[in-house]
């Protein structure tokens, strides 16, 4: 009778699979997206990527229209017609966050920091393609448009 040893981590080798889990897409992109959504993307390529909105509304004064995702905490302005398209998002959820980690609740003086370009106006700080809303001095929303 023979008794073979093998190596601990030999076995757990054989005996752990590993399982990829894919991680939300959580960036902001200035002038180009949040998240899987894009400026430009037709209406029912959102619709196939996040489903269909909480809400919607007529922006009578940009005339467009307003697409509510509660419970990812953001809006889709699309344009009217019969092939609406993405002329804005904005997003009031902490989740997303810039390439330099700018997001909902940041500082006003980390955005300042990081995008030292920025320019204020009102309440907000605006570069190409992005607006921080800033209320008591953090960021209270992000709004991506197209540059």
């Amino acid at each position: 009778m023979r008794i073979i040893f093998l190596p601990l981590s030999m076995i757990f080798s054989f005996c752990v699979a590993t399982i990829a889990v894919a991680q939300p897409d959580t960036m902001i992109v200035p002038g180009q997206r949040i998240a899987e959504i894009r400026i430009g993307m037709f209406l029912d390529e959102v619709e196939k990527a996040i489903g269909q909105p909480t809400r919607r509304y007529e922006n009578k004064k940009n005339k467009s229209q307003l697409y509510y995702y509660e419970p990812r905490r953001f809006m889709v302005e699309l344009t009217n017609g019969l092939t609406p398209k993405v002329l804005s998002i904005r997003t009031w959820s902490p989740a997303y966050k810039t390439e330099k980690g700018v997001g909902v609740n940041t500082s006003v003086y980390d955005v300042a920091r990081a995008y030292p370009s920025s320019i204020e106006s009102g309440n907000t700080l605006k570069l190409d393609g992005i607006v921080f809303e800033i209320r008591n001095k953090r960021v209270h929303g992000i709004v991506v448009t197209g540059n």
